[in-house]
């Protein structure tokens, strides 16, 4: 039995403004991308790059914003038909600096939170 399983590490990010009590949303659309929808920011994690390093760097590219200290809250995976493993770490950032704006990769929206 092999102990090796192909793996894919993605990262996402919830960005809270505790002053305005809003976090941020991304939509992603069907037209521009594989999954499409309402998410956290975030993406791949690139190899050689540490965790907390890709969160940053994910949000920078899609947010316009640079988090600090994000905190890791939580971590899923799960596994996709062809067996490939694939894990999300999720964090939690309520430092930051910058203007909010879009990418590629979606709209982004401060949104308040329930």
């Amino acid at each position: 039995m092999s102990r090796a399983t192909s793996t894919i590490l993605t990262n996402l990010c919830l960005i809270e403004d505790c002053t305005s009590n809003k976090v941020v949303l991304q939509y992603r659309s069907p037209e521009k991308n594989h999954w499409s929808g309402y998410a956290f920011p975030g993406g791949h994690i690139e190899e050689g790059e540490s965790l907390v390093e890709s969160v940053i760097r994910e949000i920078k590219e899609e947010t316009g914003l640079t988090i600090s200290n994000p905190q890791l809250a939580a971590v899923k995976n799960w596994q996709l038909e062809d067996g490939t493993r694939y894990i999300v770490f999720c964090y939690k950032a309520t430092e930051f600096t910058g203007q909010l704006r879009s990418s590629e990769e979606g709209e982004v929206y401060w949104v308040e939170k329930d």
